[in-house]
């Protein structure tokens, strides 16, 4: 190539690049958005390939619960483990039979890398295990997301997934993730076979961004035959009123969509029936917490079908309240109302001890059915105060937000209100309240009691039954439980149970 074609060249590109910035001078920002997304193909950051043979996981053991491989373990760990699986063995029937153990990689084995192994969830009766990764400066060094296949002793497929920040939901043929993808680009939303792990299809939630992308605010939700999400933007640091979409659970293509007019940021949703809710406060039911002072918050139900408005409930009186839906159950919308700190004059810090609380269930048409006043009998962050269970609802009151003191637990009936039964508890014999620790088997609440004791709470009449008894539940403890299938984690050790 001469001289003179190389800088023909040049001044070809100069060109090009100045013609493209006058252009996207005069269009705007969301012009390079819809450039930038076009250019860069839709890459799918969510789940994003499967992970090589020539690139093994860490070594995972599946065992028949006959003869358990916990060859990985050592001393105290080791000890732990047996006494785990010996514990399992002597779980009631009612409650499930033990069919194999997953045993996670030793330290050893993890390589230098490996930050934790956990349980996401269950996939068709078989357990999701996440491995995680440590980050190294800036950089997020991609985890691996494994279903598990007992029966067959093998992981049935692996995935690499970025950042820690993911969800998930599931329809009849699929699992659905979304994630908040590295730098600044949107949340991406993606859908894989359960069985194989085949990536369905992949898209971005909204356009990517040059200046900033606040991610705050995303959540999906399967029902009435759609997924649903919802998400926050901001361009050039001014926040826009968030999206709600719907789209088709076997292409991922958008039914519709539409701007959330008077949100600033989108919080969660939640299907119920013929409609879709949406709540603003950025409060997670899966076990984030709010931030900052409360802003009267309602929530607003659209139509599943067109996205159209339906109703909006705004608290108990008009004084200024934050609702957060806590869950869905037997034609009930449960919704916690906390009222603001500018209705209550009260600094952050102290909303604990001066906090009014209401319990509120509410009908299709966004009514109220029923509602309990719990001020001062429950924790300041919702996730501590309230949990649905089955057709049960369970509020976990003391006499303020100091911790250490005795527990108070109501069980309330879904769909009336009318309390089922109250059970007091000695202060080093509380229940754990975490989400992923604790699962509903049958009429039973599966749940941590104390450090080291994991009970069945029955939902009827609360009754409390010893399942497990001094196992450390401290290094390591979640529960999962769909349909016939129970999955307990102890210290790294997956106890799979049929029921």
């Amino acid at each position: 190539m001469t001289l003179g074609e190389t800088m023909n060249r040049k001044w070809v590109a100069l060109g090009l690049v100045l013609v493209l910035g006058v252009v996207g001078a005069v269009r705007g920002p969301e012009w390079w958005a819809k450039a930038w997304e076009k250019w860069r193909g839709n890459k799918c950051q969510v789940l994003a390939g499967s992970v090589p043979a020539d690139q093994p996981l860490p070594p995972i053991r599946i065992s028949a619960a006959a003869n358990p491989d916990l060859s990985g373990y050592k001393t105290a760990a080791l000890r732990n483990a047996t006494d785990a699986v010996d514990r399992a063995r002597r779980i009631p029937s009612d409650i499930g039979t033990l069919r194999s153990v997953v045993t996670a990689p030793s330290e050893k084995e993890q390589g230098p890398d490996l930050d934790a192994v956990n349980l996401f969830g269950l996939v068709d009766g078989e357990p999701l295990l996440r491995f995680s990764r440590i980050y190294r400066g800036s950089r997020v060094a991609p985890g691996v997301m494994t279903r598990i296949d007992t029966r067959a002793g093998r992981p049935s497929w692996a995935r690499w997934y970025r950042d820690d920040e993911l969800m998930a939901t599931s329809t009849p043929t699929s699992l659905v993730t979304v994630q908040r993808a590295p730098k600044a680009l949107a949340p991406q939303v993606a859908s894989v076979g359960p069985d194989t792990g085949d990536m369905q299809w992949c898209k971005s939630l909204g356009a990517d961004y040059l200046d900033y992308y606040g991610g705050e605010g995303s959540d999906i939700a399967a029902g009435d035959g759609a997924v649903f999400a919802v998400h926050s933007e901001r361009q050039a640091n001014a926040e826009q009123a968030p999206t709600l979409m719907a789209m088709d659970p076997a292409t991922g293509k958008d039914r519709w969509k539409k701007r959330i007019a008077g949100f600033t940021a989108g919080g969660a949703v939640d299907v119920f029936g013929k409609s879709v809710l949406v709540t603003q406060w950025a409060f997670d039911s899966r076990g984030s917490k709010a931030s900052g002072r409360l802003k009267a918050d309602p929530v607003r139900a659209f139509s599943t079908a067109d996205g159209a408005d339906e109703w909006e409930y705004r608290g108990p009186d008009a004084t200024g309240w934050a609702n957060k839906v806590i869950g869905v159950r037997d034609g009930i919308v449960l919704v916690h109302s906390r009222q603001t700190s500018s209705a209550r004059s009260v600094e952050p810090g102290a909303e604990g001890q001066y906090t009014r609380n209401w319990l509120v269930g509410l009908g299709p048409d966004g009514k109220e059915r029923w509602r309990q006043d719990l001020s001062n009998r429950v924790q300041a962050h919702l996730y501590d105060g309230v949990m649905v269970a089955g057709s049960t609802v369970l509020t976990f009151e003391t006499q303020d937000s100091v911790q250490g003191l005795p527990q108070t637990v109501v069980a309330r009936d879904v769909a009336s209100g009318k309390t089922r039964w109250t059970k007091h508890l000695p202060a080093d014999q509380d229940l754990d309240r975490n989400p992923s620790a604790l699962a509903v088997v049958g009429n039973n609440l599966l749940v941590r009691q104390g450090l080291q004791k994991l009970v069945a709470v029955g939902l009827a009449t609360g009754a409390i039954r010893t399942l497990m008894t001094q196992v450390d539940l401290v290094t390591g403890f979640a529960i999962a439980a769909a349909g016939k299938s129970l999955v307990i984690e102890v210290g790294g050790v997956f106890l799979t149970f049929d029921r």
